[in-house]
């Protein structure tokens, strides 16, 4: 009976093993003194998509944070930086750091309290690394799965190989993208745009190059296998150089193999996504309800390539779109908010990125080059793969 109407009391007699009343008591005011001094210390940090306020104590600081309301990922809480002693008498791993076990055993279904949340966060920070536009639904579901942390990692490994060389060391893990933007996004294209259609000026074979000229060429392969490849990036861009072609030859192979737009290759062209790109405005002002139909259009056309991009399910529902197109908020807000929610997007807004085509393009444009006999075939397998969009590229 006492344990039915105590329950936190009997908590504590199992974790520390006090058998009296009194003992149970000093055991709950020291738990209750514990707690009230990590609120003391906390640092609040407001969740830039729901505004909740999150405590998060400066010990765990490093540690990756989501929202406790909406499992957004939290921005970053600047600190003074850790030495190596500080960061282990505290107990902090390298920060997002997905290499790092929670040190739990067991089903990661059955983990509860503070393992649950480290592997969460674990697990986001690998999510967002390899599969943005999906994380907070994988991450979900991992959670619920019946084997080991380890054998857990081991399938992630083996489902996103370019995750293999951080695991094993040979690789530093990868950041995530900054969680904060201007609050017009429509500024960063105050911002020079660095992408794959300039061309370095080289001349001969591209195996040829050396010094700043490989280097250059280097760096745009890897613009381009980010937006169209990015799951062998590494070993795309590794292989091109060695190749025995002209840097255009090369280019033009790499447009007709991705079904890429001949426009894109064109240096004079300052905006080479001109086509589906969210990042340009519409060019209208003032609330989007108020929006002429003309206007509204071509909204919906920017909403869409950006779901495309980053939510697909929420094109094919295509009812956030039509919320936003009877919202009272101003584009610039819509955008900005969007930013937040994905961050993944943000390299783009702030012309760091190129802007990445939607599965259903990239899906559709490698059956264009390998089998275009059958592209009409193209919903159904998506129909199929629904969801899994990676695995049937």
């Amino acid at each position: 009976g006492e344990l039915a109407y105590r329950p936190r009391m009997a908590v504590y007699v199992g974790m520390i093993g006090e058998s009296s009343e009194r003992d149970c008591e000093r055991a709950l005011e020291r738990q209750q003194r514990s707690e009230e001094r990590l609120v003391d210390d906390a640092i609040q940090v407001a969740c830039p998509t729901c505004h909740s306020i999150n405590n998060i104590h400066p010990a765990n600081l490093q540690y990756l944070h989501m929202c406790g309301t909406c499992r957004r990922v939290l921005p970053d809480v600047a600190q003074p930086p850790l030495g190596r002693k500080q960061a282990s008498a505290h107990g902090v791993s390298p920060p997002k750091d997905f290499t790092v076990p929670t040190g739990a055993s067991g089903p990661v279904k059955e983990y509860t309290g503070r393992n649950k949340e480290r592997l969460r966060m674990r697990l986001t920070a690998f999510y967002h690394a390899y599969n943005p536009e999906e994380a907070a639904e994988k991450v979900d579901n991992a959670l619920g799965m019946a084997i080991t942390e380890e054998h857990l990692f081991c399938k992630l490994a083996a489902l996103y190989p370019a995750s293999q060389p951080v695991f094993s060391g040979q690789a530093p893990a990868p950041t995530l993208v900054p969680t904060t933007l201007d609050a017009d996004c429509s500024t960063a294209h105050a911002t020079p745009a660095s992408d794959f259609s300039v061309p370095t000026g080289g001349s001969g074979p591209v195996k040829d190059y050396t010094g700043e000229l490989h280097q250059k060429l280097k760096q745009r392969l890897e613009a381009f296998f980010r937006v169209h490849n990015p799951g062998e990036a590494d070993k795309k861009v590794a292989v091109a150089l060695t190749l025995k072609v002209t840097e255009e030859q090369l280019f033009s192979k790499l447009a007709c193999l991705y079904a890429t737009p001949g426009s894109t290759w064109s240096a004079a062209i300052s905006h080479p996504y001109e086509l589906g790109d969210f990042t340009v405005p519409t060019g209208a002002s003032g609330p989007i309800v108020e929006y002429s139909d003309g206007n509204k259009e071509r909204l919906r056309g920017r909403l869409k390539a950006f779901y495309d991009a980053y939510n697909p399910r929420q094109t094919a529902s295509g009812h956030s779109i039509d919320d936003v197109l009877n919202s009272s908020a101003t584009e610039a807000e819509i955008f900005s908010r969007l930013a937040a929610m994905y961050p993944a997007s943000q390299p783009v807004f702030n012309r760091q990125a190129p802007a990445p085509r939607s599965m259903p393009w990239r899906v559709e444009a490698m059956m264009r080059y390998y089998d275009p006999a059958k592209v009409d075939a193209v919903p159904v397998m998506l129909g199929r793969y629904k969801g899994r969009e990676h695995e049937l590229l």
